[in-house]
């Protein structure tokens, strides 16, 4: 092996090494350089493609491997519908409420179920959006791009299945946290409006 030839070597080598103290403009800059001699060298055309992905990732910021988390995880809970829940807990919800009891106490228990139903049908495109995008948030803080690919595409057949089972409990604890407004707000509205309904008939 002839000088130039151990020169990009050693250069290649000190890529895959993780940096300390230089900075990222200044590592960048560095296997711009390797590419460039590694592209001199003809014969390794295969490493300079390696070096140039390794470029790409390390620009990459924890910010952006996060939007890869998230924009699987909002796939995962749209084609899953792991936020139709939201209207099932709203019922519940709402029956337990005040306001439910006078409107039931006026029309009948029917009857306030049935105004009930019809107006959480009704609000539910304006909570719903922001419901499902606070359950991908939690899911892409779990799991990683991968695994919730691999979950949405082979649901109980993925071999991330039991791991999902697993994170169930803290995942609905932190989804009741963060989404106890969503979850007021649509109740809210949807009683109002039944109620203001109960009163014109």
């Amino acid at each position: 092996m002839n000088q130039a030839a151990m020169m990009r070597l050693f250069c290649f080598l000190r890529l895959l090494q993780p940096p300390r103290d230089n900075p990222r403009i200044f590592r960048f800059g560095k296997m711009l350089c390797c590419c460039r001699l590694l592209n001199n060298g003809g014969g390794m055309r295969v490493l300079s493609r390696l070096v140039l992905l390794i470029v790409v990732l390390s620009c990459l910021t924890p910010a952006a491997w996060s939007a890869t988390a998230e924009s699987a995880a909002v796939e995962f809970v749209q084609r899953r519908q792991l936020g139709a829940n939201l209207r099932a807990i709203a019922v519940e919800v709402a029956l337990r409420t005040q306001t439910f009891a006078i409107i039931s106490a006026r029309r009948g228990v029917a009857e306030a179920r049935a105004l009930l139903s019809q107006q959480l049908d009704y609000h539910a495109p304006q909570f719903q959006p922001q419901w499902n995008a606070n359950l991908a948030h939690i899911y892409a803080r779990h799991f990683s791009a991968e695994e919730l690919r691999s979950l949405t595409l082979q649901g109980r057949n993925s071999p991330h299945i039991k791991k999902l089972a697993d994170k169930q409990a803290l995942i609905g604890a932190e989804m009741q946290r963060q989404s106890t407004q969503i979850m007021t707000a649509y109740t809210t509205a949807a009683l109002n409006s039944a109620f203001n309904q109960a009163n014109q008939k």
